[in-house]
């Protein structure tokens, strides 16, 4: 028995020492240095980063904390509001400097600036010049590169912005030319939010070089022409999902534009989140649903028409596209008789962030026709997502050994679990000591309600209630089992010193069976009620499978080419082993191929090159009426 109480005390010890000593010895990330330009005159240095692992005390803290302080700035100063007054856009700058005079080609990503390895492996693939023939399309640079938001995590600041995107920007992709540059547009994410946009605005919005990408905008959200009469809407209606009136008067003023212009226009709306994934028609117009929030936008705009009519223009909303979950889907309109209503709902957050699973995905959701007066429900069905659910499911087992994956976690319960079990031992007050006893399982049920849906459905309320008060029961139950002593002491500590194995034993095997139950809680919550998607996604870090999409943009039709990434190079393990700025050197060389239409410089530097960029979907949405490339005044 000595020897399982000593087992004990080595578990304990080897989730809490290595915590301990990243608390108080922080271990930072090994400077390197590289060049911000193509002939490698000016060094940039910074500090390659590995994934943020969210269940860490950290992490948890950070995210608390920075949510709150979030909603209170929103609540209090909303910084959106004062843009009206900031520099004035060309809406046709984008447009102008197009390399292609019968196309124009965007990029998209959502969701990067995260682990090194896997934000720079998208970005390797996105900003290559040519692009293997075994991949079966035509594809050229885009002339715009598009973020749909969540540039960096855990959260906006100077050092995240520097160390997490600029960093792996400019590595693979350091500029050329200010005049040729191509053109960078980002809506912010919930976690670019979480300063109140100030480290946002210094990167996005004064015109600064980053890589070979030139930023334009003046505001966190903006309008642009495309040309052939296509523009892109990116709205920044984060946090609460809702849209200030600057912002309003600002997108209504281009739509007053383009009715002077007549003629039948097409938009690309950019939004904050797949606010459709949790719609429920039922609910509609009963409670707050985010997706009020798109449906209000269009309405708006759909009324700033009806009173230009005397200029015969026509606006239709072919695709909303988003970030924030970190996979990729389409939803297509069933019927496309619908003229005016949306085509194509779009999810594509693979940038570099942690996979989020598909499971949960249904095959097919009702919306309503956004912008009518009266409620009419519209069919969408599930044409791809990215992982597969066969895939993806595979994945969700891993949270059966959350408390392993998580040790750091671990480490918290059981700091958390020594401080309940030393507070019951040393004290007759009944009252202390029953709040010992429900302490740790009162964590941990705060963490899943702070962590939870903050808008859900009263199905979903109902199924959290249930599920809140089976984990802080269960957790309970076992506290009170080892707390009280309510087992066989003699067959568990014979021949031990009663006290000190006691106090072990209430410490450590508490503590690891109620970190064990998160994880169970977290899959039971996910598997059988559909909750908890992201908690299951980021209890383990899963890397691969990330995508971006290349639009195609001519006077007929709008081509998007969506590319999945299988798996990550392991770029930390490069630089360890090879000079930065050599390697940087080499990938600014033109991009050439293999008999096999393989890339040489992965060919030459990782194991899992061959065939691990592909195309997964290709999406064209052709127009009925031909129009000209009218420009905007």
């Amino acid at each position: 028995m000595i020897t399982f109480t000593i087992l004990l005390i080595f578990i304990a010890l080897g989730f809490l020492i290595p915590h301990a000593l990243e608390i108080f010895i922080p271990k930072n990330a090994k400077q390197i240095t590289i060049f911000r330009d193509h002939e490698q005159k000016y060094p940039y240095y910074f500090s390659p980063q590995k994934p943020v692992h969210w269940f860490d005390f950290q992490g948890l803290i950070n995210t608390f904390r920075r949510v709150s302080l979030s909603s209170d700035i929103l609540s209090v100063i909303d910084k959106r509001e004062v843009q009206a007054n900031f520099g004035k856009d060309n809406f046709n700058e984008i447009f102008d400097k197009r390399s292609h005079p019968d196309e124009y080609w965007l990029d998209f990503i959502a969701d990067t600036g995260d682990g090194f390895d896997t934000t720079t492996s998208v970005f390797y693939h996105l900003t290559r010049s040519h692009f293997s023939k075994n991949l079966g399309v035509n594809l050229k640079p885009g002339d715009a590169l598009v973020i749909g938001g969540d540039l960096v995590y855990p959260d906006g600041s100077d050092k995240n912005y520097g160390d997490r995107f600029k960093g792996p920007i400019r590595f693979i992709f350091p500029s050329k030319s200010r005049e040729s540059a191509p053109y960078l547009l980002a809506v912010p994410g919930n976690h670019d939010w979480y300063d109140g946009l100030t480290a946002f605005y210094r990167m996005m919005a004064q015109q600064n070089i980053i890589g070979n990408y030139k930023t334009i905008q003046n505001r966190s959200y903006f309008a642009y022409h495309l040309g052939f009469n296509h523009h892109l809407f990116g709205l920044d209606n984060q946090l609460k999902g809702d849209l200030d009136l600057p912002q309003m008067e600002y997108f209504k003023k281009y739509i007053e534009n383009l009715c002077k212009i007549g003629s039948t226009h097409h938009i690309i709306l950019l939004v904050a989140e797949p606010y459709w994934y949790a719609f429920e028609a039922k609910d509609f117009k009963k409670r707050r649903q985010r997706m009020d929030s798109i449906d209000y936008f269009v309405k708006v705009m759909r009324t700033v028409i009806n009173n230009n009519k005397a200029y015969d223009t026509e606006v239709e909303f072919d695709i909303v596209i988003t970030g924030d979950i970190h996979h990729y889907s389409h939803y297509e309109l069933r019927s496309p008789n619908h003229k005016t209503d949306v085509k194509h709902y779009i999810a594509s957050g693979g940038g570099g962030a942690f996979g989020h699973v598909t499971g949960f995905l249904k095959e097919e959701i009702i919306l309503p026709k956004l912008g009518n007066s009266t409620t009419e429900y519209i069919p969408y069905d599930l044409k791809k997502r990215y992982p597969s659910k066969e895939v993806s499911d595979k994945f969700i087992g891993y949270n059966l050994l959350f408390f392993i994956k998580n040790y750091k976690f671990t480490s918290l319960i059981l700091f958390f679990s020594l401080i309940a079990i030393y507070i019951h031992s040393f004290t007759d007050n009944i009252a202390i000591e029953i709040i010992s006893i429900f302490m740790v399982p009162a964590i941990l049920t705060l963490t899943v309600v702070q962590v939870a849906n903050p808008e859900p459905s009263d199905l979903e309320r109902r199924h959290n209630k249930i599920l809140y008060a089976s984990l802080f029961i269960v957790c309970s139950v076992v506290s009170s089992i080892f707390h009280l002593n309510l087992f066989d002491t003699d067959f568990i500590l014979p021949d031990c010193n009663p006290k000190f194995g006691l106090f072990i034993i209430q410490w450590v095997i508490p503590a690891l069976i109620q970190a064990f139950l998160m994880g169970v809680y977290f899959y039971l919550s996910y598997r059988f009620y559909g909750l908890h998607v992201t908690e299951i996604s980021s209890g383990k870090i899963q890397e691969g499978y990330r995508n971006f999409i290349k639009f195609k943009i001519t006077k007929d039709e709008i081509t998007l080419y969506v590319f999945g990434i299988k798996e990550q190079y392991q770029w930390l393990n490069l630089i360890k082993k090879n000079n930065p700025k050599d390697l940087q050197k080499q990938m600014s060389e033109e991009t050439t191929f293999d008999e096999n239409g393989h890339d040489t410089f992965l060919k030459k530097h990782f194991n899992n090159y061959k065939d691990n960029l592909k195309l997964i979907e290709t999406i064209k949405i052709k127009h009925h009426e031909t129009t000209s490339p009218t420009q905007q005044s």
